[in-house]
């Protein structure tokens, strides 16, 4: 027989359901603001950018800071315990959360990360550039938060400057230097292609060479439909077989 006490531990457990913060018309309301902000005070090329390929605009931090005054957010940086400075082997790697506070008290973090082995960085000396990847990992998780704190990720996708560069650097291919093609000698017409082209009459330009005697000699077969004799009037010539220089005509 179930008792009391056992009846009682196997209640089903209460579930409560937050209830929004706002209502429909308010957040459509909120919406249309945001629409109309971007449209009227944000710039291509300043606060955003249109990388190709990429099927959103890029958020730049201009355009970040400009969305976080509008909404009026507090900005709050802390370092994550993953970042590493490894002075020994010129190492460094900064990761960030970024946190952005409203009036209403609603916490929304964010997420970055930057060190020098990326392909934007590997080619310098890592203990030069220990300030900028920082503050590369601070920008990503202020970008980050921004994006969902403000409800932007809708119209636009996380800074993709940065990604397009270290893209351009994997794309370029070095060029090796174009060779100039190689000239054909030049020979100069044969003697046998002379007395050819004299007996069958044949006009002879000044520094003939080799090749545009053939191919004199060639046309003048076309036009007069026959072969004409070699110089020796020892056989037919052959206009079109490939001879070497000192041979034939």
């Amino acid at each position: 027989m179930t008792t009391k006490q056992e009846m009682e531990e196997v209640r089903p457990e209460l579930i409560t359901y937050d209830r929004p913060v706002m209502s429909i018309q308010e957040a459509e309301q909120e919406l249309i603001e945001l629409q109309e902000f971007i449209k009227g005070q944000m710039k291509e090329n300043t606060d955003f950018g249109i990388i190709p390929g990429v099927s959103k605009p890029s958020l730049w931090k201009p355009g970040a800071e400009k969305l976080v005054n509008f909404h009026g957010l507090s900005v709050e940086y802390k370092e994550s315990p993953s970042t590493i400075r490894d002075w020994d082997n010129n190492f460094f790697n900064f990761d960030y959360k970024c946190k952005l506070t409203s009036g209403r008290g609603r916490i929304i973090q964010g997420v970055g990360s930057c060190n020098n082995r990326e392909k934007k960085y590997d080619k310098q000396d890592g203990y030069t550039i220990v300030n900028t990847i920082q503050k590369m990992a601070k920008k990503r998780a202020f970008i980050d938060a921004v994006l969902t704190a403000t409800r932007a990720s809708f119209y636009f996708t996380q800074d993709m400057e940065e990604v397009n560069n270290n893209r351009e650097e994997e794309n370029k291919i070095e060029k090796a230097p174009t060779s100039k093609p190689t000239e054909k000698k030049q020979y100069p017409i044969s003697p046998n292609q002379r007395r050819v082209m004299e007996r069958n009459n044949v006009p002879i330009p000044d520094n003939c060479s080799y090749a545009q005697a053939k191919k004199l000699i060639a046309d003048s077969i076309t036009k007069n439909k026959k072969k004409p004799t070699r110089g020796d009037g020892k056989e037919p010539l052959i206009a079109d077989q490939e001879v070497p220089p000192d041979e034939g005509y």
